[in-house]
């Protein structure tokens, strides 16, 4: 009885041992589908990684051709055509821009400085070509540089019509005659008014040029002409009878100061 009840106890292990074992297949089988899931997922991955990549780069490109085609654009509705021609030896290009309902001429001048000879832009609102029949009259350049001033006062009457193309017409004058980087002459440039106002308490006139000191009276009258007043010392009178007369004697008076 002792004996049976051993062997009794005996025959499970194969049982519980094949069990072990078919435990351990499973448990490898389960790894392996695992690993290749994995495998399967990786590949997906990049797969839909380099996909989204690509996405991404053709997504750059039409937005860097976008920006293209509207600078493009753009510089082409900006100026509507410059044709080039020359004005005694100098190149001028004829432009049109966006948004300003005008034509301005551009002219390429050479000025020597320090040894140095650099191309300026000048603009100008007319053609020079049809400015040659404004008259100047011949000394308002030597009055103006011959000797170099120490000061160039740009005057106006304070209570005159238009004064934003007084305005222009300062600022274009300054820009050749004054000490800024685009000017030629490199004369110190300063805006006045014939009578104090806020802003201008020091009123400037013809009477108050000098040896030293240059006076250039912009202002609106009967004639656009430009001259020199005989009774004052160093003064010029730029004069136009209408807006667009003011503009040409202001293109007349900056050509015959680069001497063109």
């Amino acid at each position: 009885m002792k004996k049976e009840k051993e062997l009794k106890g005996k025959k499970p292990e194969p049982e519980i041992k094949e069990t072990k074992e078919k435990n351990a297949t499973r448990e490898t089988n389960n790894m392996q589908s695992q690993q290749q899931s994995e495998a399967h997922m990786a590949g997906v991955s990049q797969e839909n990684l380099k996909k989204l990549e690509k996405r991404i780069a053709i997504l750059v490109g039409i937005v860097i051709l976008l920006i293209l085609a509207v600078f493009i654009f753009g510089a082409v509705k900006r100026v509507f055509f410059s044709p080039i021609f020359e004005y005694k030896g100098l190149q001028v290009t004829q432009t049109r821009i966006e948004g300003i309902n005008a034509t301005f001429y551009v002219l390429q001048v050479p000025i020597s400085f320090n040894n140095e000879v650099k191309l300026h832009q000048i603009f100008l609102r007319n053609d020079p070509r049809r400015l040659l029949k404004l008259e100047i009259e011949d000394d308002v350049r030597t009055k103006v540089i011959d000797p170099f001033p120490d000061q160039i006062f740009l005057t106006f009457d304070p209570d005159s019509k238009d004064l934003s193309y007084i305005s222009l017409v300062t600022s274009q004058i300054a820009k050749v005659t004054g000490t800024s980087e685009s000017g030629i002459l490199q004369i110190p440039t300063s805006g006045a008014t014939t009578s104090p106002i806020k802003g201008f308490e020091d009123s400037i006139t013809c009477m108050h040029s000098s040896t030293t000191k240059v006076v250039i009276y912009i202002k609106f009258g009967n004639e656009t002409s430009i001259r020199t007043d005989d009774s004052a010392k160093r003064c010029i009178i730029l004069q136009g009878a209408d807006r667009d007369g003011l503009i040409k004697a202001s293109d007349k008076f900056i050509l015959t100061m680069l001497g063109v």
